[in-house]
């Protein structure tokens, strides 16, 4: 068998992909319905400010009908300020006069785990986590 000879070619150069620390990353806090009916998903990423958060429960508080299940997908969140966790805990105090009647969190972290596992205790509504989110909204429509 004859091996087969290639000509040297040029080394493919990648650009270096630039670090981006956490504090760069776009700060966001959407909500949006997905095309069901019975779940208002608020997806965030970057960093979770006060003012971000605070924005997108304003929109929801605005809205003439809210889901009764509410999917907080914080799989690309990097940090939040200090303030933010009184903010979420507002959220969770106003819950039952939002309509919402259960709340899931969709999270990569176990400290956004642990501290779901906390807050639920305190939960006028059921409040869990979830690593999958087909999973948390089985949950939720359950």
């Amino acid at each position: 068998m004859d091996a087969v000879r290639r000509e040297p070619s040029e080394p493919v150069s990648i650009p270096p992909r630039p670090l981006v620390h956490y504090t760069q990353q776009p700060s966001r806090l959407e909500a949006c319905n997905d095309n069901d009916k019975a779940v208002l998903r608020l997806q965030g990423g970057g960093v979770l400010t006060v003012t971000i958060i605070e924005q997108a429960f304003s929109r929801m508080r605005e809205s003439q009908s809210v889901p009764p299940n509410l999917l907080i997908d914080l799989r690309d969140v990097a940090g939040y300020e200090s303030h933010a966790v009184a903010c979420a805990n507002s959220l969770l105090e106003h819950a039952p006069a939002y309509g919402v009647r259960r709340i899931a969190f969709l999270a990569s972290s176990g400290a956004v785990h642990a501290a779901a596992q906390v807050a639920s205790s305190r939960a006028i509504v059921p409040l869990r986590s979830f690593a999958n989110e087909r999973s948390a909204r089985d949950w939720l429509v359950s």
